[in-house]
C-alpha cells in the first residue's frame, strides 16, 4: 500500500514539473523566433516573463540587450543604436537606400524594451513617426540584419505605437502572478492574431457534453482558423532568477540620495512657504 501511495505522490509531483519544463521550453522558442509584445495590467508579470527569459540567456552565456537591468547592466542598450537612418520604408519604395555603419557588432540576440507603451504611446503617432521613422523598418528586417528579435511590454496592447504592433509576430498576455516562497508562477496567454489579442479572446472551450471527440476537434480547428491559435500556460520563475529592479525607473526620473539636486533647496523653500500659508489660513479661520 505504501508503495502505491509513493507512486501516486511521485506522479503528482513529476507531472506538474514536466508541464512547467515544457512550458519553459515553449516560451524560449517563442522569444527566440518571433518579435513579441507582452501586455497585461500592472503587477501581472510582464517584466517577470522578460526576466525569466533573460535569466536563462545569462545563465547560458547567450547575448541579449535591454533598456533596463535584468541582471547584467552592461547589456543596457538604447534602441537608437539600431537606427538605419536616413533609410526608411520610403527608401525601399524609391530604391534609394544609403549604406551606413553598423553600430551593433553581434548577431543572434534579442532586445527587451520594458514599458514600451510609455515611451512609444500610440497617441503620439505623429511625433514617433518623425523621431523613429526607421524603427518599423528595423523590426521588419531584424532577422535579416542581425538575426535578432524585438520584445516589448506594455499595460494595454492598444496603448503601444501602431507601427510597433504591426511588426509583432506574437502577443503574450500576462494574466497574473502567484508569489510563493520558492518563486513566481505567472499565467500567460499566447495569441497569434492581433485582433484576438486586442479583444482578449480566450482559448476554445467546448460547450455541452453531447459532442464526440471528432466534433470537438473540428470545432477547435474552426475556432483557431478564425482567431489564430490561443493557448494558456503557467510559467515558473525561481526566486534566484529575479534580478531586475522593480523601481528601476525611479533612477531614471529621480535624483538618488548621493547626488546633489540643484532644485532641492528651491523645493524645500516652496514647501516651507506652503506650510506657513496653510498655518496662517488655519489661524484666520479659527
Amino acid at each position: 500500500m505504501s508503495i502505491i501511495i509513493t507512486i501516486i505522490i511521485a506522479v503528482l509531483i513529476l507531472i506538474p514539473l514536466y508541464l512547467l519544463a515544457k512550458n519553459h521550453r515553449e516560451l524560449l522558442k517563442v522569444f527566440n523566433t518571433y518579435n513579441t509584445i507582452v501586455f497585461g495590467r500592472k503587477g501581472s508579470g510582464k517584466d517577470v516573463i522578460f526576466q525569466h527569459v533573460a535569466a536563462y540567456l545569462d545563465k547560458h552565456g547567450i547575448e541579449y540587450r535591454s533598456n533596463m537591468d535584468y541582471g547584467n547592466s552592461e547589456k543596457i542598450t538604447d534602441i537608437g543604436l539600431y537606427s538605419l537612418w536616413p533609410n526608411t520604408s520610403e527608401s525601399l519604395i524609391d530604391g534609394n537606400v544609403q549604406k551606413i555603419t553598423n553600430q551593433i557588432p553581434i548577431t543572434g540576440f534579442s532586445h527587451f524594451e520594458s514599458d514600451a507603451g510609455a515611451k512609444y504611446p500610440s497617441h503620439l503617432d505623429h511625433l514617433l513617426s518623425k523621431k523613429y521613422p526607421w524603427l518599423p523598418l528595423v523590426m521588419a528586417f531584424s532577422r535579416h540584419l542581425w538575426n535578432m528579435r524585438f520584445h516589448m511590454n506594455t499595460q494595454a496592447l492598444s496603448r503601444i505605437w501602431i507601427k510597433i504592433r504591426e511588426q509583432a509576430d506574437y502577443y503574450i498576455k500576462t494574466l497574473g502572478t502567484l508569489n510563493v516562497f520558492i518563486g513566481l508562477f505567472t499565467k500567460i496567454r499566447y495569441y497569434e492574431d492581433y485582433e484576438s489579442a486586442n479583444q482578449g479572446l480566450r482559448p476554445y472551450r467546448p460547450h455541452g457534453l453531447l459532442h464526440t471527440k471528432q466534433e470537438v476537434q473540428a470545432m477547435r480547428e474552426e475556432y483557431d482558423a478564425l482567431h489564430g491559435v490561443i493557448k494558456e500556460r503557467w510559467i515558473f520563475t525561481p526566486k534566484w532568477a529575479l534580478k531586475y529592479d522593480t523601481f528601476y525607473f525611479r533612477k531614471v526620473f529621480f535624483y538618488d540620495n548621493n547626488t546633489a539636486n540643484p532644485e532641492a533647496e528651491d523645493n524645500k523653500e516652496i514647501i516651507r512657504e506652503d506650510r506657513e500659508e496653510s498655518k496662517e489660513h488655519e489661524e484666520k479661520t479659527t
